[in-house]
């Protein structure tokens, strides 16, 4: 095959004509010399010349088929990852700051409430203000006729005034009250009348100290000077009677009450608006007492107790209005001309400054 293919290129790319023969051994080339060319005559005939055999192109086979195998696709060659080395398990610790954050933001809340009351600066703060109110007298008093002894009540109405001054847990406070006030009454064992007229004036200094600031119970101690002195004028309705003391119808009996007060309490807060104070005090008192200048005279040290309830109200931004009730218990040895126990009520509206 090769060999004949070979002679086949010689045959087709020879330059003169030739004729492909096939033997008994294969094929051979027969060459067919050109005539010489002549130059053409004008108007001669073209020459004759014989035609030539063209020969069919030989028939190549082609090239055997061989099978090829099938073409597994495989996955593309990834070059392995790196990985980072397993990093140490992070534990977080339990919230122990927080929870302690929020307990003392808890804490600080609920003894805010206490700063709430008019009489209580915030914490590290001053403050400053004061009251104007009334205070209704409920006073027993005895009216002694030799054996016959008569026991009657008094009541009326005294203005009181307050101002106080405080810084953190401290309150200082200065209170004052004047009033007058009457009661008519009958002598026991006769028909006649008497009148009695009152003037009551009381001042008192104290300072109180918060112990501990929490939701509910904010206890404190009070210590301080009062003064009370009480000047009774009894006038007989009458023309034919008189007092043995003075020898005429009117008989006039003073008293005064120097103590050093001592006692504890305690502030509870309902809300930012509402709260109450309680306190019970002791006092020391120094008792000094005389009828109609000083022809009867008296002078004693006893111990008296004074209970107060009182109620706040915050209305708005300082202003506030208190309602209360005082009991006072006075022994027989300092009480002269009147009974040992004493009830007032109280209301006032009042104005506080913090800063």
């Amino acid at each position: 095959m090769i060999a004949v293919a070979i002679m086949l290129f010689t045959f087709i790319t020879s330059g003169n004509a030739a004729t492909l023969e096939r033997t008994k051994n294969g094929f051979r080339i027969i060459r067919e010399e050109p005539e010489s060319a002549e130059p053409q005559r004008l108007n001669s005939p073209p020459a004759v010349t014989s035609p030539t055999r063209v020969l069919p192109p030989p028939v190549i086979a082609p090239p055997p088929i061989v099978s090829q195998p099938p073409v597994v696709s495989q996955p593309p060659i990834t070059s392995p990852q790196k990985t980072a080395p397993p990093m140490a398990k992070v534990v977080t610790p339990p919230r122990v700051t927080d929870t302690h954050r929020d307990t003392a933001r808890q804490k600080n809340v609920e003894e805010q409430l206490v700063q709430y009351d008019p009489t209580v600066p915030k914490h590290k703060k001053w403050l400053v203000g004061g009251d104007f109110g009334y205070w209704y007298i409920s006073q027993g008093y005895n009216t002694d006729v030799g054996t016959n002894r008569s026991q009657n009540r008094v009541n009326g109405y005294i203005p009181a005034y307050t101002l106080f001054v405080g810084y953190d847990n401290v309150n200082l406070q200065l209170s004052y009250r004047y009033g007058q006030f009457s009661a008519n009454n009958t002598l026991p064992g006769y028909s006649h009348s008497y009148n009695k007229s009152i003037k009551e004036t009381e001042l008192e200094l104290a300072a109180r100290y918060i112990f501990y600031k929490s939701r509910w119970l904010n206890p404190y101690a009070i210590l301080g000077y009062n003064y009370l002195e009480r000047n009774i004028a009894t006038n007989l309705n009458s023309d034919t009677l008189a007092w043995s003391a003075s020898g005429n119808q009117s008989l006039k009996t003073n008293s005064t009450h120097n103590s050093l007060l001592t006692g504890i309490g305690t502030i509870i807060p309902f809300n930012e608006h509402v709260g109450l104070r309680i306190d019970y005090r002791l006092l020391l008192d120094y008792f000094q007492g005389d009828k109609d200048n000083a022809s009867e005279k008296r002078e004693a040290i006893g111990l008296p107790m004074r209970g107060t309830v009182a109620g706040y109200w915050n209305i708005y931004r300082g202003l506030n209005l208190q309602l209360g009730s005082r009991y006072d218990y006075f022994p027989a040895i300092v009480n002269f001309g009147a009974s040992r126990e004493k009830i007032d009520a109280f209301s006032s509206v009042g104005y506080s400054h913090k800063f």
